[in-house]
């Protein structure tokens, strides 16, 4: 009997034992939870901050875009404005030299003052010409990048109201920055227009 009692208290000695070393682990185990809880929480509060951040710039970002959009669009009519009065110049320059050149026929006494004012107005007319083509060329390229913003801004779900200063909206970042990367190959393109194209100083569009 005796063995039995002092088996019996071995046992209960070797259980509690073993409790108490659950119970630690439970307790380890608890705080390693909490700690992780609040890990995650940290990290996605930091995340979300993040996430409003980057929305805030790039609506920034795509506003100013749309700014300058406004601006090359007035700049377009204008150039649209000064192509039409330099093809009415040189509608007009045209007249005048085939005038002269009868003028000239009829006359056939040599006239070195004359032939001088010819060579002038001609040299006016083709720079006049060469211009005409640089700003329809100009013009053209810049309508069918425009046309193809408008067919970008007709799927996209941003919505913004430039002169009004609507607030913009996106559903998610990724939309905004899909949205930011089109408009900056379309201002791309449009800088590498107006580099291209001869513009004379005195002309009214600017770049």
């Amino acid at each position: 009997m005796t063995d039995f009692r002092k088996t019996v208290e071995r046992h209960v000695v070797e259980l509690e034992t073993e409790n108490r070393l659950l119970k630690e682990k439970n307790s380890d185990l608890v705080k390693y939870k909490e700690e992780s809880n609040a890990r995650v929480e940290e990290s996605e509060r930091n995340v979300k901050e993040l996430q409003e951040k980057t929305v805030r710039e790039l609506q920034r970002e795509v506003k100013q875009l749309y700014v300058e959009l406004s601006e090359k669009t007035d700049a377009l009519d204008m150039a649209n404005a000064r192509l039409a009065e330099l093809e009415s110049s040189s509608s007009k320059d045209e007249e005048e030299i085939a005038n002269k050149q009868t003028r000239q026929t009829v006359d056939a006494s040599p006239n070195y003052e004359y032939e001088e004012e010819m060579e002038s107005m001609r040299k006016r007319l083709k720079d006049s010409h060469k211009e005409v083509d640089n700003l329809r060329e100009a013009n053209a390229r810049l309508e069918r990048l425009m046309e193809q913003q408008k067919k970008t801004n007709a799927n996209s779900p941003a919505i913004i109201h430039v002169n009004g200063g609507d607030c913009v909206g996106f559903a998610d970042p990724a939309e905004a920055e899909y949205l930011k990367n089109v408009l900056y190959r379309y201002m791309y393109s449009r800088e590498n227009l107006g580099k291209e194209a001869v513009i004379n100083p005195g002309s009214l569009l600017t770049w």
